[in-house]
């Protein structure tokens, strides 16, 4: 009878054991994944890397400048999930400019004013690639310059 009994709960133990598991990942399947607006949209993007690479060379390290242009080397942004963005600089809001942008795909479409391809182009809004690993977001893109020069600019955020 005690082996009866020993055998009926360790039956009991497996069935709860793996009927819960199966709702589990049953649960995680069914929950929908962030949009990417929306993943974007829950976290302060700190600058942390920006680079320009001009026609193969290796890349310049362009952080300072960029920073020296700031006016700081706190540099971040927001987005609002609706098509706005603050910059923030040394944690405050910078009021002036209009700060759109739009996702595409895997592009981002935007006039963020602290870009070489802003600052060298006649455009005030560019199309970056973006890849989002985690809390790092990472903004590529390919154009000429004022001069004719082909580059590719990669700026490296991360989450504050």
């Amino acid at each position: 009878m005690l082996k009866k009994s020993y055998l009926l709960t360790l039956l009991a133990a497996f069935t709860l054991v793996f009927s819960s598991c199966d709702k589990n990942d049953d649960k995680e399947e069914n929950d929908p994944k962030p949009t990417v607006e929306a993943q974007l949209a829950q976290k302060t993007w700190e600058l942390d890397e920006h680079e320009v690479q001009f026609d193969g060379q290796s890349p310049q390290d362009i952080l300072e400048i960029v920073q020296g242009q700031a006016g700081t080397d706190d540099i971040a942004f927001k987005l609002d999930g609706k098509g706005g963005f603050a910059l923030l600089l040394d944690g405050d809001e910078e009021e002036e400019g209009d700060y759109e942008y739009e996702i595409d795909g895997d592009n981002i479409i935007w006039n963020y004013p602290l870009t070489y391809t802003w600052a060298e182009s006649e455009d005030d809004i560019h199309e970056y690639e973006f890849e989002l690993k985690g809390n790092t977001l990472i903004l590529t893109v390919d154009g000429t310059d004022l001069e004719g020069n082909d580059f590719e600019e990669t700026i490296t955020f991360k989450a504050k």
